[in-house]
């Protein structure tokens, strides 16, 4: 017999109990949409159950940071002249002044704590199934090339379940990053530069922080890094294509179809053939907007790439779940430079940080307290730094996430020998894997071939960059959030 049919004989006051116990709001979604009953009683007592739901769905010692994102409006934020006001701000933050960061009252403040919870659940469920993945795969199906075209959420490492502590140190890292991300923006003037400097930074927020809270975010940022990396990549496959695809015609214009595959490459790169043909060389160095697919500027990408991940988790995470021309004009609208954001700020710490003693307490996974796992496999103060401005000495032991797991997660043999191999990486070794996510360049790849000029024509019309676009048009909290439930 359908719930819905039992639900409905229930009486309102526990049909609301029942909605209100839930601890995850899509099953709540779920819920009302199966019962026209709870629908209604939802309608009647929104407030309420979305209230006591968040409370639930939020681990409580991340809620803070979640009220805080929503208390930050980036906007009013880069207009700020008074310095004094927004030290003052962050200062009650981690003071956690209990009158200025309480759970909203209101419906539109609910709603607003509701779709960032929607976001970092999201973003957080994406770092946990690629995370989990590696911590778990065998070097076997690492090493497979077939086994990154499978949904990350089909490796059964993907279903392990994360205990209450693991999701909470998860949801207080994503939502620190985006208030860090809110609280440090760029400027609306000069999009290349920061508003605060990195020394600004670091003295007002990083400084507050204990070292494994700054590594929890390191392992954050060089997560976005990669994420971002993997999608430029696919960005320029799709001009790589576009052009190869395009050379079956081009060679029908330069010699006959029984030409041998290898005769027609050669020729192909070759300058004897004649430029008569509709056709042109892909050179987007020499083209302006083009550079991103460009070898001259291929130097520039980790540090384009680390500005990109520094717009907030609202920008990325349409960066990383939209597809075609939305993500194309992304990226056109935000291809600069490099600015003064976390890794700079790390950067800034006049002293180095000595190893953590292990508290009394770490047997229970206080999420107030340092994990395990920071306390057996910590990167050196300087070897972090590194890390952060690009080096990536510890990039294998930050991609097992190793900040954010329990105790029982890290003595378990198979992930502690994972975790201590990650450690002692070769440097070298960690470094080639790290720089292999930036590939050679569209121009390099496709060097001396030919395709017609209406193509060119279409590529630019499709991939220029937007030099003249405000850069944050399209990661305007209004705008990224449009793509949320509807919880009106």
């Amino acid at each position: 017999m359908p719930a819905a049919l039992h639900l409905h004989d229930l009486p309102p006051e526990l049909l609301r109990l029942i909605l209100s116990s839930f601890d995850s709001l899509p099953d709540l979604y779920s819920f009302i949409q199966a019962s026209p009953e709870c629908f209604r009683i939802y309608r009647i007592t929104r407030e309420f159950i979305l209230s006591s739901v968040l409370k639930r769905a939020i681990h409580p010692d991340a809620l803070h940071h979640a009220i805080a994102v929503t208390l930050v409006d980036p906007e009013e934020y880069m207009i700020m002249e008074e310095d004094e006001q927004h030290w003052q701000f962050l200062d009650s933050y981690f003071q956690r002044d209990s009158t200025l960061f309480k759970f909203p009252t209101t419906m539109y403040g609910i709603i607003t704590l509701a779709k960032l919870n929607n976001m970092v659940s999201r973003l957080a469920n994406d770092y946990t199934c690629h995370t989990l993945h590696a911590l778990y795969a065998s070097e076997e199906t690492q090493q497979d090339p077939h086994h990154h075209t499978v949904p990350c959420s089909l490796h059964a490492a993907c279903q392990t379940r994360l205990s209450w502590t693991e999701k909470g140190r998860l949801q207080r890292a994503f939502f620190r990053y985006e208030f860090y991300s809110r609280c440090f923006p760029v400027s609306p003037r000069i999009p290349d530069e920061s508003i605060f400097a990195a020394d600004d930074q670091f003295k007002h927020f990083l400084q507050q922080m204990a070292p494994w809270e700054v590594e929890e975010l390191s392992c954050l940022h060089e997560y976005f890094w990669v994420r971002a990396s993997r999608v430029f990549s696919e960005l320029e496959e799709e001009v790589v294509v576009k052009v190869l695809d395009a050379q079956t015609v081009t060679a029908s214009k330069i010699k006959k179809a029984q030409m041998r595959e290898a005769e027609f490459h050669r020729q192909l790169k070759s300058k004897s053939i004649e430029c008569d043909d509709g056709c042109c060389h892909f050179r987007p160095s020499d083209e302006r907007g083009l550079e991103l697919f460009g070898e001259d500027d291929r130097s520039a990408l980790p540090d384009i790439l680390r500005y990109l991940i520094s717009l907030g988790l609202p920008f990325l995470r349409s960066l990383l779940f939209e597809q075609g021309q939305r993500r194309r004009d992304l990226i056109r609208r935000n291809y600069y430079g490099e600015r003064e954001f976390l890794p700079h700020a790390i950067y800034e710490d006049p002293n180095p940080s000595q190893a953590p003693k292990d508290p009394e307490n770490i047997s229970d996974n206080d999420i107030s307290h340092v994990n395990l796992g920071y306390l057996q496999f910590r990167p050196s103060s300087v070897e972090a730094v590194l890390s952060a401005m690009g080096i990536a000495r510890y990039w294998p032991l930050r991609r097992l996430g190793y900040v954010f797991w329990d105790i029982e997660r890290v003595r378990d043999p198979e992930v502690n020998e994972r975790l201590r191999n990650a450690r002692d990486c070769d440097p070298n070794v960690a470094k080639k894997a790290f720089n292999e996510f930036i590939q050679e360049s569209a121009e390099t790849r496709l060097k001396g071939m030919k395709l017609p000029r209406t193509l060119m024509e279409e590529i630019k019309n499709d991939y220029t960059v937007m030099f003249a676009e405000p850069i944050l048009e399209t990661d305007s909290e209004s705008d990224m959030l449009d793509s949320e439930e509807d919880f009106e």
